[in-house]
């Protein structure tokens, strides 16, 4: 388990708190039989290390078993404004400077809500205190590129998906950027016709070829009202002029 992982996880909680008047990265474990310490905080706290008594062996899931023989006992830990003593047993530890496990919990009566990521500790003699733990909600259906490929590992069916936003988004003229760069070309509305260009344009027809004829037709009543509409509009820019025939 690393620091990142911690605040993510249901059945832990961790965060900074104050040992000897020492900053220390916490973990409060309840799967945790005993309480440790890291190595480097022992060397920084007062006190000195007891022999531990018995032959304890701590699984570590990356390194096995590891076996640790003393103790810094009467540590106080200290949240708000009150002191806690903790008897943690020494060995290195590279992610957490303390986790606190059962024996600590049990001894101060806690009561630990993991959903809440709180501790809630009524220890005899002592003040109420509430311990409340780093927390990061994380969708439940994100995981690790490490946890896909172990789980691909043993068997389970993987798919690769693409995912594009399918919501149409109407983008204004000024957000697409060959409209930006040439604000010239591209106008907000259209004055006249073009200027003349150096080089005139053309169509060339296929000799022969007779224009296309269409027979008249009655147009709709909203047809004909908006095609009128397209007339007037086209009439005022100049684009095209009334036809006089005689």
């Amino acid at each position: 388990m690393t620091r990142n992982e911690a605040p993510v996880l249901n059945d832990v909680i961790s965060d900074t708190i104050l040992l000897f008047d020492v900053e220390a990265y916490v973990l409060i474990d309840p799967g945790s039989t005993h309480s440790y310490i890291s190595s480097k905080l022992a060397s920084k706290i007062p006190g000195e290390n007891s022999p531990l008594g018995y032959k304890l062996v701590v699984y570590l899931l990356m390194e096995g078993g590891v076996v640790v023989n003393s103790v810094r006992k009467g540590s106080l830990v200290r949240i708000g404004d009150v002191n806690l003593p903790v008897d943690l047993v020494v060995m290195d530890l590279k992610e957490f400077d303390v986790i606190l496990g059962m024996d600590w919990l049990a001894q101060h009566r806690a009561v630990v809500d993991c959903y809440k990521k709180e501790v809630k500790i009524e220890s005899s003699g002592q003040s109420k205190v509430v311990f409340v733990g780093e927390r990061q909600v994380v969708p439940i259906c994100v995981i690790s590129a490490i946890e896909a490929k172990r789980l691909i590992l043993e068997g389970c069916e993987a798919y690769l998906a693409h995912v594009i936003n399918a919501e149409k988004v109407n983008l204004t003229m000024e957000e697409i950027s060959i409209v930006r760069d040439f604000p010239e070309v591209f106008p907000d509305d259209l004055l006249g016709l073009p200027p003349n260009s150096e080089v005139d344009f053309t169509i060339e027809t296929i000799p022969g070829v007779a224009p296309i004829s269409i027979a008249p037709y009655r147009m709709a009543p909203v047809e004909l009202q908006e095609f009128n509409k397209q007339i007037e509009k086209l009439l005022e820019k100049g684009f095209i002029r009334p036809s006089t025939s005689s």
